[in-house]
């Protein structure tokens, strides 16, 4: 029997968060604030004045506020309601400088939402998460880029220890023991879609993204690119501790150096419409039209255009053009999913790509279709 599953984010995840909130502009690019977020506010300073307002707030910044902000400590989210929106991932980068976890989400944190910045050089050494570390509920990221994060234990990435959604983020150069990309271990649901994970790199068993499903918990992975991470085992690891599921829909897991296969899918997990290079240990039911051992011919990483993520694009003789059925499965194409990670519109055909991008046919670039 083949399940199909959908997972219901809260709708406020999917809203904008913005309706009647407060606004907090961000003026500076230093991490020296003054607690107050006036003609002078840096983003630490307006987190806290997000925190204590008593409604929904809006952190934004001031225009033509470009670069970087270096933190002198881990940049810590801890009040509801609250969305941050920058100016875009290429143009302003929040920094962990090597030293710091840059980004975590506790506990106590609901309703937030982080869109359109880098997150970037977080270290860390204890609980998980060096680049983003979420906790909270009901968490959206989107519209990042996640790089060159480091993790002496695992979750150099991310570590989506609450629930939420990820959303059109680029995650790349990132390290760890194990599990150098994303870690997904929690008990709320998760969903991650149009994501490009790329060029990350374990030392230990587990390679780029592993999901732990636990006690009721439900997972997702739609139109998601795994590709060109190097170490471990075994580049995408599915595990249930619970009663959880695990959905794996359009995407693509292929060309990364692994010492075993480039996935171990436990037999909870449901995988359609997907491209994968190897499996080990494949469960008795697998779901429909998916393609085992076949070469998706991603092209190298890289900016689109203006996009503001990288991705992989597709040589023009790549099966992973329209190679989604919306009768298997639960693709959503051109329904709930009407575009790819950098906003080209799905489906660019007949029917949708796999994987975080969808060629826009007849559009040319030199070494294939962008």
């Amino acid at each position: 029997m083949i399940r199909t599953l959908r997972i219901t984010i809260p709708a406020l995840l999917l809203a904008s968060f913005t309706a009647l909130a407060e606004t907090q502009t961000v003026t500076l690019l230093t991490d020296d604030g003054d607690e107050t977020c006036d003609a002078t506010c840096t983003l630490r300073d307006a987190l806290l004045a997000a925190t204590i307002s008593p409604g929904p707030s809006e952190v934004r910044f001031q225009g033509g506020l470009a670069g970087t902000i270096t933190l002198a400590s881990k940049l810590t989210v801890n009040g509801d309601d609250i969305t941050v929106i920058g100016p875009g991932p290429r143009l302003l980068s929040v920094s962990g400088d090597d030293q710091f976890v840059t980004l975590e989400i506790s506990s106590n944190s609901d309703n937030f939402a982080m869109r359109s910045l880098t997150i970037r050089d977080g270290f860390a050494e204890g609980t998980s998460g060096a680049g983003i570390a979420v906790l909270g509920t009901n968490v959206l990221l989107e519209n990042l880029r996640v790089i060159d994060n480091h993790h002496t234990s695992q979750g150099g990435g991310i570590n989506m220890g609450g629930g939420g959604a990820i959303r059109n983020v680029e995650i790349s150069g990132n390290s760890a023991n194990v599990v150098s990309a994303l870690l997904i271990n929690g008990s709320l649901p998760v969903l991650v879609e149009n994501v490009t994970i790329s060029g990350n790199t374990a030392t230990g068993a587990n390679g780029a993204v592993r999901i732990l499903t636990n006690t009721g918990q439900d997972v997702i992975l739609r139109y998601v690119t795994i590709a060109n991470n190097t170490g471990g085992q075994i580049t995408l690891n599915t595990s249930n501790f619970g009663d959880g599921t695990t959905t794996v829909e359009s995407s693509i897991v292929f060309g990364n150096s692994v010492s075993n296969a480039q996935a171990s899918i436990s037999s909870d997990t449901l995988v359609n419409n997907s491209i994968i290079g190897s499996l080990i240990d494949p469960p008795i039911e697998m779901g429909e039209n998916n393609l085992v051992g076949v070469d998706p011919g991603l092209l190298p990483l890289g900016f689109i255009s203006s996009s503001d993520t990288q991705v992989h694009r597709f040589a023009e003789d790549s099966p992973a053009f329209g190679h989604v059925d919306n009768g298997v499965g639960d693709p959503m194409c051109g329904t709930g999913v009407t575009n790819d990670q950098v906003g080209n519109p799905r489906p660019g055909g007949a029917q949708c790509d796999a994987g975080a991008y969808e060629v826009r046919p007849g559009v040319l670039i030199d070494d294939g279709f962008e």
